[in-house]
């Protein structure tokens, strides 16, 4: 079932308070067009961002009608009469689900839960709102007093983004429009209500961004919070995350606000930094244009295919939402047990992960981190229980992995963190991206175990980097294949079989554990470079005159004739000493 309502009103949307209208005495002045164009350094830019996010529950705010992330679900099939706001209805308390998911977000975001929060009526009348009003958190939000951290762009300092207040409340239903063939001049909007009553939660920043980059900085940074506990999948694309942002500028140093406008409803990150920038531009424009120019306080919309913001209504035209308290719903009160239970369940906080994995005893490089971090990010969902298969498929999979290759093996070979999480980002997950996609089915890593025995190899010099590499794609395709992944063979024996440890190649290594019953380690690897240098004269002679870089010819001659079982960085040391020695 589809409702089809014929509309011809705009939706309103909350303005917040802003100072008196800013002007500037100075001369006439045009900035250039270009898109590279940049507020002038004695300027600054203030923005604030309210973000809608959805919570991951199972059911809705105010009734216990069951949710669905499916794109697929049939419209209007997931409502009970309270969502349709039948006569008579009352809202139930609010979904524990739902809930716990607020406290998760609150938590993350730094922000102190309340002990009692109340909950407001904010009237407007729009096709999506069945009721006439929206239950809201106005003046008695469920947290306050959060922050954000930033880290710092280039040549400033960090940035810490104030969380005003988050507030709980119900989604409206999803409209989706069109014109109408019989009117031409009328349009319809076609109502969803699956989406009515779905649990929200409105975080309101304070205005501490200064730039379009961190803006979407930002975002990002919330995306990432709000999915790593679990209380949103923060997907801009299916609008189960949307932002409004409010923009102003003012003189460098000055303690007044700028007039601000709002532009309503910039969904993506690369979205809203190019409507930052559009809206900056336009400001500093107008303030420019004459000598009495001045920005009026307005909310605007953004055109995504011009890049540019545009008008929809002024604050004289500003809707009132007369908002009362709700008398259907008592205060929302939670007791310290109930904010505590859910903090045992959190995961750890990003920034205390980061702070940790590249600090001292870790030592991972930042970048690295980066990518950990990031992978699985955007597989938040409802059911999050820890599989037998390592799926990146879930937010922090891939640091747990890590810590579990760390910690997977009682030998007295000490892998590096480092060294782990090198081989996880440059080539487990590469190996993972080149298998073919598979419907329904997600790409596991090799157990740790396997990957820290394999490591082990590596760091014990028994088996080259590039040998390496293809046990590690073996071990992948058999993790992935239902019909190999319980093989019994072990990493070492895959290697001798693969012809990469054997008796040659152990005289090849430079490691102490290397084993020969006839010569020394280096007897081999000596015997290899004097038959280079002999087959290569030109080059010997390049080095000898001081040409050191013509020896990676050389060294790539070594690793050829000994079939990839060479130390690459030991065959060079030994070319430049025989090398230096036949010129002496």
């Amino acid at each position: 079932m589809v409702v089809a309502i014929a509309m011809a009103i705009a939706g309103p949307s909350q303005q917040r308070p802003c100072a008196t209208l800013l002007r500037v005495s100075s001369a006439p002045h045009r900035p250039s067009s270009s898109s590279s164009w940049s507020l002038p350094p004695d300027w600054e830019s203030c923005i604030g961002i309210e973000t809608h996010a959805q919570l991951l529950s199972p059911t809705k705010l105010f009734s216990p009608t069951r949710t669905s992330s499916s794109p697929f679900t049939p419209p209007n099939t997931l409502i009970n009469p309270f969502d349709l706001s039948h006569p008579g209805t009352l809202p139930s308390l609010v979904q524990p689900p739902t809930l716990a998911a607020a406290i998760r977000a609150a938590l993350f975001l730094n922000c102190q839960v309340q002990a009692e929060s109340r909950f407001d009526r904010k009237h407007y009348f729009y096709t999506d709102l069945p009721a006439g009003y929206q239950i809201t958190q106005k003046w008695a939000p469920f947290a306050k007093g959060g922050w954000i951290d930033l880290p710092a762009e280039e040549g400033q300092d960090d940035v810490r983004v104030e969380i005003e207040q988050v507030q709980l409340e119900q989604d409206t239903a999803k409209s989706t429009h069109s014109t109408s063939i019989e009117v031409s001049d009328v349009s319809q909007a076609h109502i969803d209500l699956n989406r009515s009553n779905l649990g929200l939660i409105e975080i309101v920043s304070g205005p501490q961004l200064r730039s379009a980059t961190q803006a979407g900085a930002y975002v990002r940074k919330l995306q990432e919070l709000l999915r790593r506990c679990v209380a949103s999948d923060g997907n801009m694309e299916t609008g189960s995350m949307r932002c409004d942002v409010n923009v102003s500028i003012r003189p460098r140093g000055s303690r007044e606000w700028g007039t601000r406008c709002e532009v309503k409803n910039v969904n993506g990150v690369r979205f809203i930094q190019k409507a930052v920038r559009s809206e900056i531009k336009r400001q500093f424009e107008l303030l420019h244009a004459s000598s009495d120019g001045e920005v009026r306080q307005e909310t605007r919309g953004f055109d995504e295919r011009t890049g540019q913001t545009f008008f929809l209504r002024s604050k004289e035209d500003a809707p009132d939402y007369r908002y009362m308290p709700d008398a259907n719903l008592p205060p929302l009160v939670l007791g310290r047990g109930k904010v505590e239970e859910v903090r045992k369940g959190l995961p750890e906080h990003p920034d205390a992960q980061k702070s940790r994995l590249v600090g001292k005893g870790w030592r991972i490089p930042e970048r690295d981190v980066g990518v950990l971090m990031r992978v699985g990010l955007e597989g938040a969902t409802l059911v999050q229980e820890k599989k037998e298969a390592w799926a990146f498929d879930r937010p922090g999979v891939a640091v747990e992995y890590l810590e579990a290759v760390l910690a997977s093996s009682s030998s007295s070979v000490k892998l590096p963190p480092s060294l782990v999480a090198k081989w996880i980002v440059h080539e487990v997950l590469k190996a993972l991206n080149s298998l073919p996609e598979q419907e329904g089915q997600s790409r596991s890593a090799p157990a740790p175990a396997r990957l820290r025995e394999l490591l082990e190899l590596v760091e014990g010099k028994e088996v080259t980097t590039h040998n390496a590499r293809a046990i590690l794609g073996k071990l992948v395709e058999m993790e992935n294949d239902a019909g190999k992944r319980k093989s019994q063979e072990s990493v070492r024996e895959m290697a001798a079989a693969a012809g990469f440890i054997s008796p040659a190649s152990a005289a090849l290594s430079t490691s102490p554990a290397s084993t020969t019953t006839s010569s020394s380690p280096d007897d081999a690897l000596h015997e290899l470079c004097t038959r280079v240098i002999a087959s290569l004269p030109d080059e010997a002679a390049k080095v000898r005159a001081g040409k050191v870089k013509v020896v990676q010819r050389m060294v790539g001659e070594v690793m050829k004739m000994s079939k990839g079982q060479a130390d690459a960085k030991r065959a060079r040391e030994v070319l430049l000493e025989m090398c230096e020695q036949a010129g002496q």
